[in-house]
């Protein structure tokens, strides 16, 4: 867990003997879980936007996909997990939470060209994921035999 503490005082004094005083007291929390970290892992893993965000296009609606993003969001979001891929399985899951939403409401789409560099977005953030994924997993294994 980091966490970062920001204080500032600022105190004012009248001659009237009146005194202010203003504290802001800013507290930013990152936490590294391993809930977090499996979260991170199965988002980039999937290959479909539903298998990352765990849904059912045909029984799921539009407060079923968005109470699914919020819950997985809250998980990997890169401000509150500091998860080397947290950044990657955030966009991911964006895109996904997007393209279900656009293939939903193609009229809200404001052009096939835009709906296909989606597409395009999401897959090189996966490849790149995957990727990514593969070298810290090969880095592990070449760590562990130094070490074994």
């Amino acid at each position: 867990i980091h966490i970062h503490i920001h204080i500032h005082i600022h105190i004012h004094i009248h001659i009237h003997i009146h005194i202010h005083i203003h504290i802001h007291i800013h507290i930013h929390i990152h936490i590294y879980s391993s809930q977090m970290t499996t979260e991170c892992d199965r988002i980039i893993a999937a290959y479909f936007p539903e298998d990352i965000l765990q849904i059912s296009i045909s029984t799921v609606d539009d407060a079923g996909l968005k109470k699914s993003y919020r819950a997985k969001s809250i998980l990997v979001h890169p401000d509150k997990c500091s998860c080397p891929s947290s950044v990657t399985a955030f966009k991911m899951l964006n895109n996904a939470k997007e393209y279900i939403y656009n293939y939903w409401h193609p009229e809200q789409c404001s052009s096939h060209t835009q709906q296909s560099d989606k597409e395009q977005e999401y897959a090189t953030a996966r490849a790149q994921a995957q990727a990514q994924a593969r070298a810290q997993a090969q880095a592990q294994q070449a760590y562990d035999a130094q070490s074994a």
